[in-house]
């Protein structure tokens, strides 16, 4: 598990039609319906999911590395103090998006 990943970048959005596509070399990775059951009108809360999962490689790694500094300035704190407090939250948000749910 430890040698998995995400598709490999670069990944593409296309909103230009609804569903938008997150492709990667090609390949079709989620669609993303962007505009509402209801009213069949556009929905900016649909677009910003999309761009949320088009940019969810780059943040993670940002988040990685970021991590590695966070616990350095962690070392030898009180479990309390507030950077303490953002590791365990950094921690928290890899491993949701790097440990599958079950069933999956």
């Amino acid at each position: 598990m430890a040698d998995e990943t995400h598709s490999p970048l670069p990944w593409a959005l296309d909103i230009t039609r609804s569903p938008a596509a997150i492709t990667a070399g090609g390949d079709k990775l989620a669609l993303v319906y962007l505009t509402d059951p209801k009213t069949k009108r556009r929905d900016r809360t649909h677009l910003l999911n999309a761009l949320v999962m088009f940019a969810a490689p780059d943040m993670l790694a940002a988040l990685q590395d970021a991590r590695v500094t966070l616990a350095q300035v962690c070392e030898g704190q009180h479990p309390d103090n507030v950077c303490c407090h953002h590791l365990r939250a950094a921690d928290a948000a890899i491993a949701k998006a790097t440990t599958p749910v079950s069933g999956t």
